[in-house]
């Protein structure tokens, strides 16, 4: 039957991020059961992400935004991953965010 949730995206292609700027990635989470539903944990790869979501209930039908902000200190290719729990079930969302940091 799958989980009573679905995601818009789970991987969110940043392009081009200049040297030494945050770029903020979101990702859309509907809520498509019949009980409130409660991401219970979150966490990015690295410390150069910045995860923000709420923690109130999202109820049937509606959806809540989960966003990361990644500031692209190293020159290069990335790719960084996000993890969500929900109280919907013991299965872990792995999120995703790459894009590539500009040389100073």
């Amino acid at each position: 039957q799958g989980a009573p949730y679905s995601w818009d995206t789970t991987i969110v292609d940043l392009g081009e991020i200049p040297y030494k700027t945050k770029k903020k990635a979101e990702y859309k989470l509907t809520n498509t059961g019949n009980q409130p539903l409660f991401i219970v944990y979150g966490q990015t790869s690295c410390g150069c992400a910045h995860l923000e979501y709420s923690e109130a209930p999202i109820l049937p039908g509606k959806s809540t935004i989960v966003s990361v902000t990644y500031h692209g200190t190293d020159p290069g290719e990335f790719m960084k991953t996000i993890t969500i729990v929900t109280n919907a079930d013991t299965d872990r969302t792995i999120l995703q965010i790459k894009g590539n940091v500009l040389k100073e």
